[in-house]
């Protein structure tokens, strides 16, 4: 082998290594509340509430809301959600966080430990980064009296462990968008990209 080419295989190896991004950790906790009905595919519930994140050195509180289906035939479930939060530092290093979640196909889905995928970005003095990756979440519920006619209530408390990736800004999301709720599926686009 041409040593001139060797030496440019080697540096072209090192530079792809130095890039590469090292996995970064991220930790979520919050309380909120789920309506679950009956419906013709299977158990629908809409959840929401208060979330605070732990990222980058930074703690954000926000809040978080979306929908999930236990489909009765395959006994499968997925969900989506749309999370926010502003950090809770003043001044020029106060940072926003946006992220989309997502649970495809999961036989765990409504046993308070479940695994999906998320994309994240974090805005911080005009810039923005990006992050794709996957979350553990740890939940426990309980049955409260119902609000909503017709409907289960349930409140609660979750952790949510996070293993995010910086990624371009131009990588598609981890999931099959086609399966989201077309207004959570806007509000999430809304919020990721402006």
């Amino acid at each position: 082998m041409n040593t001139r080419w060797g030496a440019a295989l080697l540096l072209a190896c090192f530079l792809t290594l130095a890039v590469a991004a090292e996995p970064v950790s991220m930790v979520a906790t919050g309380s909120g509340r789920a309506w679950a009905s009956f419906a013709s595919r299977g158990v629908e519930a809409t959840i929401e509430g208060a979330l605070e994140f732990s990222f980058l050195g930074l703690a954000f509180q926000g809040f978080g809301h979306g929908q999930a289906i236990l489909e009765l035939r395959t006994f499968s479930g997925w969900g989506w959600a749309v999370v926010w939060g502003r950090s809770t530092e003043i001044g020029e290093t106060g940072a926003e966080i946006v992220g989309g979640l997502a649970v495809e196909g999961s036989p765990a889905l409504g046993s308070g430990s479940v695994t999906g995928t998320c994309a994240f970005i974090v805005r911080q003095n005009g810039a923005r980064r990006e992050y794709r990756g996957t979350f553990v979440t740890q939940a426990k519920s309980r049955l409260v009296p119902a609000e909503r006619p017709g409907t289960l209530a349930l409140e609660g408390e979750i952790a949510i462990a996070f293993t995010l990736t910086p990624c371009a800004s131009d990588a598609p999301p981890p999931w099959d968008s086609t399966r989201w709720p077309a207004e959570l599926w806007s509000e999430f686009e809304g919020r990721f990209v402006s």
